[in-house]
């Protein structure tokens, strides 16, 4: 049985300690939001199309049907608990893609063949 180096070890902690992610708080970081001011977010998320790229998002990060993500309320507070793992996952993913300059992975997995949307 081979057992797990030390940083596998610390990933598994640090993942474990880390707060789920709703999808409102989601799509806020994915769009660059979480740096912004309280009053400068709320317009940010007024904007026309705003909620419409985060129910793309969503449906494409967590592979359900883009009429389903629409269904979880204005701000996506009733979206179902059990995927807040996967969006605290694609976080951290799109986090460590982001710091290694490797950003345009993210668009090819949100928008394969080139698709636009």
């Amino acid at each position: 049985m081979n057992r797990p180096n030390l940083s596998e070890v610390a990933i598994l902690i640090a993942l474990r300690d880390l707060e789920l992610l709703d999808a409102q708080t989601y799509c806020d970081r994915w769009h660059g939001l979480d740096h912004l001011s309280d009053l400068d977010q709320l317009q940010a998320r007024s904007k026309y199309g705003y909620r419409a790229k985060c129910v793309r998002l969503l449906s494409a990060v967590l592979r359900v049907k883009e009429s389903t993500v629409t269904t979880w309320g204005e701000h996506f507070e009733r979206m179902p608990d059990h995927y807040k793992p996967a969006l605290l996952y694609a976080d951290v993913l799109r986090q460590t893609l982001s710091a290694s300059n490797q950003s345009g992975w993210l668009d090819l997995y949100l928008n394969p063949q080139g698709q636009q949307h």
